[in-house]
C-alpha cells in the first residue's frame, strides 16, 4: 500500500484558495503568525499544508470578528478549553460593547428629536406663533437644580452642565428639550445673582425617587415664540407684560424660558429659538 503524502500548496495557490493576498501571507510568515510548512532555500518559493489553509480559514474569521492578530496567534496556540474561555470572555465583552452602543444611540436619538420638532414646525407657523397666546399645557415631570447664580451665557452653560453630571450620576436618560425657570425679574441685569432653577425633561421609564425630581403643574400659560438671544427674549418678556396688564390677566410669580434650538445645535444667534412661557392664575 502506497504511503499517503500530505499535498503542498504554493503561495499563490493558497491565495487563490483563501483569498488572502500574497503581501497578506507573506506579512503572516513574517510576525511568525502562521509560517509555511516549508520554504525552499533555493527559491525560496513558499509552500503550505491543508492544515495551515484551515489555519489560514480560522485566522480570517477570527480576524472578522474583531480579534487583532496578535490574539488570534494566541488562540490558536491555545487548546480548546483555553479557546472556549476566550471565546465566552469575546461573547461578554462584545454584549457590553453592545449595550454602550444602544445607549449612545437612545442619547443620540434625544438629540435629533429637537431638529424634528423645528422641522415640523413649518417656517410660516412660528411665524404665526411670534405672538402672545394664551394655551393649556399639561404637568410636566422634571429634573431641576435650584439655586442663586448669574444668568449670563457662560453662567448658564455651567449650570446645565452641573445638570448633566447629575443626570449621569443619577443614570438617568438624556432628553430632548432643556429650558430655566426663572423667580427673579427677568428683566434685571445678567451679572445680578437671580433666583433660577435649570431642568429637563423627566422621562418616567426611569422610575427612580429623588429630591432633584419634581412636577411643573399643568395649566394655562401666556406663550410666545422668540428668535435671538437673551436681550431678545427680555424683549418679548417685556412686551408679554404689556399684554397680561392690557388683558387684565394675572400671572404667577415665575416665568419658563423653554430653549427649542439653543447653542447646543446652532452657533448663530439669530437662529435660537426659545419659547417664554409665563402662568397665568386667574382668566
Amino acid at each position: 500500500m502506497a504511503e499517503y503524502l500530505e499535498p503542498y500548496y504554493q503561495i499563490g495557490e493558497v491565495s487563490h484558495i483563501t483569498g488572502l493576498t500574497i503581501l497578506t501571507l507573506r506579512y503572516y510568515d513574517q510576525i511568525n503568525l502562521l509560517k509555511p510548512s516549508y520554504t525552499d532555500p533555493d527559491t525560496k518559493y513558499r509552500f503550505y499544508s491543508q492544515r495551515q489553509i484551515y489555519y489560514l480559514s480560522l485566522i480570517k474569521e477570527f480576524k472578522d470578528l474583531g480579534y487583532k492578530l496578535s490574539d488570534i496567534k494566541e488562540l490558536l496556540e491555545r487548546d480548546y478549553q483555553q479557546m472556549y474561555k476566550q471565546l465566552t470572555n469575546k461573547v461578554k465583552s462584545i454584549d457590553k460593547q453592545i449595550l454602550k452602543l444602544q445607549d449612545s444611540k437612545k442619547q443620540i436619538e434625544e438629540r435629533i428629536k429637537p431638529f424634528e420638532i423645528i422641522k415640523n414646525l413649518a417656517e410660516s407657523s412660528i411665524k404665526d406663533k411670534e405672538s402672545s397666546e394664551l394655551k393649556f399645557i399639561d404637568s410636566r415631570k422634571i429634573i431641576s437644580i435650584r439655586k442663586v447664580s448669574k444668568s449670563g451665557y457662560f453662567d448658564m452653560v455651567q449650570r446645565f452642565l452641573e445638570l448633566r453630571l447629575l443626570m449621569e450620576k443619577l443614570n438617568l436618560s438624556f432628553t430632548s428639550q432643556y429650558f430655566s425657570i426663572f423667580y427673579d425679574d427677568y428683566l434685571q441685569d445678567e451679572d445680578i445673582p437671580c433666583d433660577i432653577e435649570v431642568c429637563s425633561l423627566y422621562n418616567e421609564t426611569d422610575n427612580i425617587e429623588s429630591t432633584y425630581i419634581k412636577e411643573i403643574p399643568k395649566g394655562i400659560y401666556l406663550t410666545h415664540f422668540c428668535r435671538g438671544d437673551h436681550n431678545e427674549t427680555k424683549n418679548t418678556y417685556s412686551e408679554m407684560l404689556k399684554y397680561i396688564n392690557c388683558s387684565n390677566l394675572i400671572a404667577e410669580k415665575f416665568i419658563i424660558k423653554v430653549y427649542h434650538i439653543s447653542y447646543l445645535q446652532t452657533n448663530k444667534p439669530n437662529k435660537l429659538l426659545s419659547e417664554i412661557q409665563i402662568p397665568i392664575s386667574e382668566l
